[in-house]
């Protein structure tokens, strides 16, 4: 993972497909989707940085936990996938608060890439 960082990118390689995994939830999140990238994603990052890591299509993004009402409300992540491959979107031990998505351009998305608790059907 890397730490620190306010912008992540990593190349899209032989990906076949991507997923893109929030672990302790996240806030103030909008994703897009970019056609022409050669990256799978681009990331930047305002307020607290969240560990990021990328591998073989799947991308984690970890923000550290804390009960700090303010924390929340300072973090921010603007993300871009790449519109070649479908993607799977998860949260899990947490939830997203303030999302604002457009996936649209995206093309064939599996039917379970909606945003959704890691776990639920």
């Amino acid at each position: 993972m890397n730490k620190g960082k306010r912008e992540h990118a990593a190349p899209l390689g032989s990906a076949k497909s991507g997923r893109l995994e929030f672990v302790r939830g996240a806030a103030n999140v909008t994703l897009h989707v970019g056609s022409g990238m050669e990256d799978l994603y681009r990331a930047r990052f305002d307020g607290p940085v969240p560990d990021v890591g990328a591998q073989g299509g799947a991308v984690t993004v970890m923000y550290t936990w804390t009960l700090h009402p303010f924390y929340w409300r300072r973090q921010g992540a603007d993300i871009v996938l790449n519109a070649q491959v479908p993607w799977r979107i998860t949260v899990r031990g947490g939830g997203v608060s303030r999302l604002d998505a457009d996936l649209s351009g995206l093309g064939s998305i599996p039917s379970r890439s909606t945003l959704a608790p890691a776990g639920s059907s």
